[in-house]
């Protein structure tokens, strides 16, 4: 069948968004394209006349045929034990949640099989990019800020990171009633914040600066820019850029069957970065251009477009592939009355959470890096750890890697027997850069000390300074004026992340490492004072507000960590079609879970659904030596249940899965034959 995206599965009860649609798709695709690879490179021991039934390729489309059934081989026996031995590489969101979810697998089992684990964490803390920086050690006190994730919406995608908050007793309250490690309110924005661009600051909304001036900002002297998007916010013209698609798929579903017009048009944006669409896309059909009549269409000049990406991310944002912005776009679109939320605490109290969950806490192993993977046949893994100076050896009979990319290729991987698609995933998709700084005062002068301007409810600070952006805590907005506060200064991005930086010391004894940030924490005043003058109170009074009023200071860049290497993923043009349908398949015995392996990347639950399907597509891997193994699959499908461990993500169908376990059998090349483990269905 011919690709097709259904948009009445997004508008309908399913709910099934685009963005789920395009992976799925994308996901049978990488299938189809191993399969047959895999067919032809082992053709000399499936020649017809042989005895053996050949496996066929599979043609067409994205659909998939029923994917063959594991069989037992002759020479091997039933499972005569039940006993598995799990490595997890790694303590973030990814790696804690595969853990949890054996825990619930043996429990489902009625103990009848052992799934011992080892995670293996190379810091000295759980969380990896889910890490608070606390101030004070102080328990009740609001001195902290989220140096990674941050906010949650609890929309159709965030589904199974809600369900999990509920299972860990992380309930929605609010500030005066909440516990540790509660949600509560987390305010996007705010009826009063600062714009400060081309020196200039102005207060309000973008909406309401915009509606007072044709340019507020002296952005467009030479008028490179036209007053029609002028007067639009950038947000909102990205947001009208979807109209198109969205008309074409509303005409793919007029004819007698479907058409394919909106799934070329995707793909055709995938072939561009957003930048290069703004400046070079044309929309040919008169009818998609009518849709879109109140905004004028691509090509913009370059100048226009340099505004939208300043006003709407960092330096470089616009290097994202434009299919990703677009299907990101969509799916917040169907979600204007979103609650967002965030953790009373910081959102590293999730992982704290997790890891307290864990039937065998004894199973964390943290100062562990992992230096290097093996593969053995039939079946096994090894890991060589450094802990305490010390390099042992760890045997699985499974791993479950869920470290970024970056920190993977770090790992020799010489003997792990990866696809060569895979080892070019690691070297070149692409990872985010990112940086914070945040501030302890001796009070919150945002919300006390600029009169009419005051920031009484959170929000953003947005600029072109080198902070960037500035990010207002919701958690403390109820605090007496004499509490001492953390303001997140500095949130920066891309190219503005890798400028901002070089400033920041890598010194580990953190008394020093301020010391020899003076340089930063100038620029920083300076960039603060800037951005929240006003008529009222001038930036030199702000700057004394600053200086008076300061009493530490953090920064990090996760670029630099040698434990992320990258912020998030951040896939570009053709990116996504070309290697993350592989990234989610299982190498033999090795699996590779985390954001980075799921279309909702640099968002939690991006980490979660990846760990729920390489544990489902293992399960069946050995459903015909330890069929109870199919049994326990069988539970990780059944959805609608709210238990954060069942239903397959979105973009992941039974058969899918499948066919990813059939995969991992032939990639492990056990008894060197490709069909002596495949019964043809």
């Amino acid at each position: 069948m011919e690709p097709f995206l259904d948009l009445r599965r997004q508008e309908g009860e399913e709910g099934l968004l685009l963005h789920d649609q395009w992976a799925m798709k994308h996901a049978n695709l990488a299938v189809k394209d191993t399969w047959n690879k895999m067919l032809y490179e082992h053709r000399g021991q499936l020649q017809p006349g042989s005895g053996r039934e050949f496996p066929p390729i599979i043609e067409g489309g994205p659909e998939l045929p029923p994917a063959p059934q594991p069989k037992l081989p002759g020479h091997a026996p039933m499972g005569d034990h039940h006993q598995f031995k799990i490595g997890i590489i790694g303590a973030g969101a990814a790696g804690l949640f595969t853990a949890l979810i054996f825990d619930w697998l043996q429990e489902q089992s009625n103990q009848t099989v052992e799934f011992n684990y080892e995670i293996l964490e190379a810091s000295q803390r759980v969380g990896g990019r889910l890490y608070t920086h606390n101030f004070s050690n102080t328990d009740g006190t609001h001195e902290y800020y989220d140096v990674g994730a941050m906010r949650f919406p609890d929309n159709k995608v965030m589904e199974r990171l809600f369900d999990l908050f509920r299972w860990l007793g992380m309930n929605k309250s609010d500030l005066n009633t909440a516990k540790p490690a509660d949600l509560v309110p987390y305010y996007l924005s705010g009826k009063t914040e600062p714009w400060s661009f081309n020196d200039r600051t102005e207060w309000g909304s973008y909406e309401t600066i915009s509606a007072k001036s044709a340019d507020p900002w002296g952005i467009n002297a030479d008028k490179e820019i036209d007053q029609m998007l002028l007067k639009r916010s950038p947000e909102d013209i990205f947001e009208a850029l979807t109209g198109p698609l969205r008309t074409q798929l509303q005409q793919d579903l007029q004819g007698q069957t479907p058409s394919r017009k909106g799934w070329d048009m995707l793909m055709d944006y995938d072939n561009y970065s957003t930048r290069s669409f703004l400046l070079h896309g044309q929309m040919t059909d008169p009818a998609l251009k009518r849709s879109n009549a109140t905004i004028p269409l691509p090509p913009y000049k370059y100048q226009t477009v340099q505004w939208m990406e300043a006003f709407n991310g960092g330096s470089g944002w616009y290097d994202q592939a434009f299919s990703e912005a677009v299907l990101e776009s969509l799916d917040f679109q169907y979600s204007r009355d979103t609650k967002w939320w965030c953790i009373l605490g910081g959102a590293e109290q999730l992982a704290v959470k997790m890891a307290s969950y864990l039937k065998n806490n004894t199973s964390l192993f943290k100062g562990s890096r992992v230096t290097k993977i093996e593969a053995h046949v039939p079946g096994k893994m090894t890991l060589s750890v450094i802990s305490n100076g010390r390099t042992k050896t760890h045997d699985y009979d499974t791993v479950f890697s869920t470290v970024p990319l970056g920190c993977l290729r770090h790992m020799d991987t010489s003997k792990a027997n990866l696809s060569y698609p895979i080892k070019q995933a690691m070297r070149t998709l692409s990872y985010g850069p990112s940086a914070k700084v945040g501030i302890k005062f001796k009070r919150a002068w945002w919300i006390h000390d600029l009169g009419e301007n005051s920031i009484k409810k959170a929000g953003l600070g947005h600029s072109d300074l080198n902070i960037r952006t500035c990010v207002y805590p919701s958690y403390n907005i109820e605090d007496g004026e004499g509490t001492p506060a953390v303001l997140l200064c500095s949130y920066t991005w891309q190219q503005d992340a890798l400028r901002l930086t070089p400033l920041i010391s890598t010194n580990p004894d953190p008394a020093k490492k301020m010391l020899e940030e003076k340089e930063l924490k100038n620029l920083v005043f300076r960039d603060l004072a800037r951005m929240h003058a006003s008529h009222a109170v001038p930036e030199s009074k702000v700057y004394e507000l600053i200086k008076k009023n300061y009493e530490s200071h953090h920064a990090f860049d996760w670029d630099q960590n040698p434990d992320s290497v990258g912020a998030f993923a951040f896939f570009g043009p053709q990116q996504f079609r070309s290697s993350w349908g592989n990234i989610i398949q299982p190498q033999g015995d090795l699996h590779i879970i985390g954001e980075a392996a799921s279309p909702h990347h640099a968002w939690v639950v991006g980490a979660l659904e990846s760990a729920v399907h390489a544990v489902h597509s293992w399960l069946l891997k050995h459903e015909a030596t330890h069929p109870e193994l199919k049994l326990l699959a069988k539970k990780l499908e059944q959805d609608g249940t709210h238990c954060p461990f069942q239903g397959l993500p979105p973009y992941m169908e039974k058969n899918t899965s499948q066919w990813h376990a059939v995969l991992s059998l032939v990639h492990s090349q056990v008894a060197g034959s490709v069909d002596s483990w495949i019964g043809v269905a």
